[in-house]
């Protein structure tokens, strides 16, 4: 059984870089591998320097409420947000100094500030995270929703949303970077993959964000699937999934970035509210077809119905799986394990309300493993109406001892508690009371143990339950570093 070591030492790396030598000449193949001169070899360095976009930050409806948080297991360095929408020579909207915790920026009543960057140094730019918290109590567009900040990349896939009467999906493409980004979008339904021409090329200007209708873009799908690729520069993606029956408020979610097409992943964060109603999607984007086994992490144990044993899911067709009519009778929390013989991605929406209360709804998507030896949970509630729940699933074959420490708003220690989690197993934990405002959690795991770690919150009310989670997403904790070969021709002529 491993247990935590009592200092945050960062231990893993999540970036790798290949280093090829190829040799030429008959001198060379002759050599023996003994007599050959040692290699340098690439450096394993801790991450100083990372940023990450988060999609929109504001409070222009009545009662809205709007906060991003930032934070990392490091206890040095800075963490700064800025908003994007005005110039980069404008100074930051906040800043956490050597002794905070938690980084947060609430939006002004009435006012939004777009797409935030949250830049963090030193030692907290390693494994940090950070997440948009909205929630809108009454009206049209009554929610509750989370969104993951994420690093800008060339590749995201999000799986989630739909494009039917009553829905709109609004892709945001975010543009960190000081040189423009060219973008290319693929949309999934049930029947493959489309790419409209208007999607193909898209430009996202520096320091920017463009909005795309994807509901526009292929109207009537059920349920979508989005493939983001970059021809040049980066962006960050984020998809936001709109509902509504007339003017009556069906739900408004982010779909959180999934991990990219693999063939064994988990699916984290999933509400588990006894009426909540869970559809899983699938989706296989290469050229071959898919069998999925569909497992289920529990808090008594991994379960394999024989209904979802064996998915067949066709090569570029979005496959939508009632989970309660699939597999009935399993019971919340659980976590959803992935294998498949060829690569998938996947996405679980949780649907709440109906009849005599309003509808709401939450998206899930396969998760990243934990990077280093800590998460951060930035946005953490408990009082009487409200409760987050940790998730901790034991991705790996041993079980790992994770201790969840608890903190207010004010950064007080208000608990602290270690749990055993057992292979295939999810552990789900509610903080302690935090009254004064949001708190935040730490998750500290073993070196090398293999964890995953998702949120959600759930606010009950007269009109029925509000609902928001996900996964936990982090920035790399160290990166290989390419050594450094002399060249005696450098300086000399014709080089």
């Amino acid at each position: 059984m491993r247990a935590p070591k009592p200092g945050l030492t960062l231990g893993v790396v999540v970036v790798s870089l290949v280093a090829g030598v190829v040799a030429t000449g008959a001198a060379s193949a002759s050599r023996t591998a003994s007599a050959a001169p040692a290699q340098a070899r690439p450096a394993a360095v801790p991450v100083t320097d990372s940023v990450v976009v988060c999609p929109s930050l504001g409070a222009t409806d009545p009662g809205m409420s709007s906060v991003v948080s930032a934070s990392s297991p490091g206890t040095t360095g800075t963490i700064e947000m800025r908003s994007l929408a005005v110039s980069a020579s404008a100074g930051p909207m906040a800043v956490l100094g050597p002794a905070g915790g938690v980084l947060r920026y609430a939006a002004k009543a009435g006012g939004g500030t777009g797409p935030v960057l949250v830049h963090a140094t030193g030692a907290r730019a390693a494994g940090l995270t950070a997440q948009v918290f909205t929630r809108v109590p009454a009206g049209v567009r009554r929610s509750m929703r989370s969104a993951a900040c994420k690093a800008p990349t060339g590749d995201t896939w999000l799986v989630g949303g739909s494009t039917v009467s009553g829905r709109r999906d609004v892709l945001y493409l975010t543009n960190a970077d000081t040189s423009p980004a060219v973008v290319d979008v693929t949309v999934y339904g049930p029947a493959g993959p489309l790419q409209p021409g208007s999607a193909q090329g898209v430009t996202v200007a520096p320091r920017s964000q463009t909005g795309v209708a994807v509901d526009a873009l292929a109207p009537g799908l059920a349920n979508v699937a989005v493939h983001v690729r970059a021809r040049s520069g980066r962006d960050a993606a984020a998809l936001q999934d709109v509902a509504a029956v007339g003017g009556t408020a069906a739900g408004i979610d982010w779909v959180p970035p999934s991990v990219p097409p693999s063939r064994s992943f988990t699916v984290t964060g999933i509400p588990s509210e006894q009426t909540a109603r869970h559809t899983l999607l699938l989706l296989a984007p290469g050229q071959d077809d898919a069998t999925v086994r569909v497992r289920f992490a529990t808090a008594d144990g991994l379960l394999s119905p024989a209904t979802v044993n064996a998915v067949d899911v066709p090569a570029g067709q979005l496959l939508a799986i009632n989970l309660d009519k699939q597999a009935p009778g399993i019971a919340s929390p659980y976590a959803l394990v992935i294998d498949a013989d060829h690569p998938v991605v996947a996405g679980v929406q949780t649907n709440e309300g109906g009849h005599a209360k309003l509808a709401e709804f939450s998206w899930a998507a396969g998760s990243p493993e934990v990077v280093g030896p800590a998460v951060v949970a930035p946005w953490v509630y408990r009082t009487g109406s409200v409760s987050t729940a940790l998730q901790v699933t034991a991705a790996g074959s041993d079980d790992v001892v994770v201790r969840v420490t608890t903190f207010a708003s004010t950064g007080t220690q208000v608990g602290q508690q270690e749990y055993t989690v057992e292979p295939g197993r999810t552990l789900q934990v509610a903080p302690g009371s935090i009254s004064l405002g949001p708190g935040s959690a730490l998750v500290e795991i073993p070196d090398g143990a293999r964890v995953v770690v998702g949120t959600y919150t759930v606010e009950n009310g007269a009109h029925g339950p509000l609902i928001a989670g996900g996964p936990l997403w982090q920035t790399p904790v160290r990166i290989l570093q390419p050594p450094a070969v002399s060249d005696p021709a450098v300086g000399f002529p014709g080089h």
